[in-house]
């Protein structure tokens, strides 16, 4: 299967949306940053992104569900450096293990932080399977 990334311009840069991308797909996601939502940062992949110089963050979330409360000031502080990559006009990607729960929580989440129109519709234009639990939308839009 080849390797899809869904692209949404968001305050002066670009979100890209994906499953986890293999070591092969990282040329493909033209990052500035990538960040990866999975439990256990996959070894291959954070290789490969340190071997292309992309900057990877790793921000853990249980598949389903939304970060623990105890993580909001690291959401804070991660939240800021997204949004300036993006106001850069840089490339953030985002990724869990399918690209549509936690990948679509966190993109919404930054798209309602920069007070983007119609945030939810356009989101799921581009990814329709985008935030897939009620308590992910709440998490997204609080």
């Amino acid at each position: 299967m080849a390797f899809e990334l869904a692209e949404i311009a968001v305050g002066g840069g670009v979100l890209g949306l994906c499953a986890c991308p293999q070591a092969a797909d990282v040329p493909a996601l033209r990052a500035d940053l990538v960040l990866t939502l999975l439990e256990e940062m996959p070894a291959g992949l954070a290789a490969a992104l340190a071997g292309a110089a992309i900057a990877q963050r790793h921000f853990p979330i249980a598949d389903f569900c939304v970060p623990p409360q105890d993580s909001m000031g690291e959401w804070a502080a991660l939240s800021h450096d997204l949004h300036g990559v993006l106001a850069q006009g840089g490339r953030v990607i985002i990724h869990c293990r399918a690209g549509c729960g936690r990948t679509g929580m966190i993109a919404l989440r930054l798209m309602e932080e920069a007070r983007e129109p119609d945030a939810l519709a356009r989101l799921r234009a581009v990814r329709p399977c985008a935030v897939e639990t009620e308590a992910q939308m709440a998490w997204a839009l609080a």
